[in-house]
C-alpha cells in the first residue's frame, strides 16, 4: 500500500487499485470505478482500528484498502467480476 497526497494505491493480487482518501472511490488502474457499497450495518462485521477514530469516512476508505488489498479472499461474485474483468 502506497499513500499519496490524495489517494492509497494498493496492489493486489487481480490488479492494482486507487481510493481517493476524501471520497472513498475505488478505482481499478486498468478498467476504472469499482462499484464497492458498504454494507448495511445490520450485515457487516465490526471494523477495530487499532485508534480511535469517530469519522466512519476514514473507517470506510480502511475497509476498502484492506478488502482490495486481499482481493483474492472476495467471495462476492459481483465484486470479484469487476477485479478480474479488465
Amino acid at each position: 500500500i502506497e499513500l499519496t497526497e490524495h489517494h492509497a494505491r494498493i496492489q493486489g493480487q487481480f490488479g492494482c487499485y486507487r481510493i481517493h482518501l476524501g471520497s472513498a472511490v475505488a478505482m481499478k488502474s486498468d478498467s476504472g470505478m469499482i462499484w464497492l457499497s458498504p454494507a448495511t450495518k445490520d450485515v457487516r462485521e465490526p471494523l477495530f482500528l487499532p485508534f480511535a477514530e469517530a469519522d466512519p469516512g476514514t473507517a470506510e476508505v480502511l475497509a476498502k484498502v484492506l478488502l482490495l488489498a486481499q482481493d483474492h479472499t472476495i467471495k462476492n461474485p459481483d465484486l470479484t467480476r469487476q477485479l478480474r474483468d479488465p
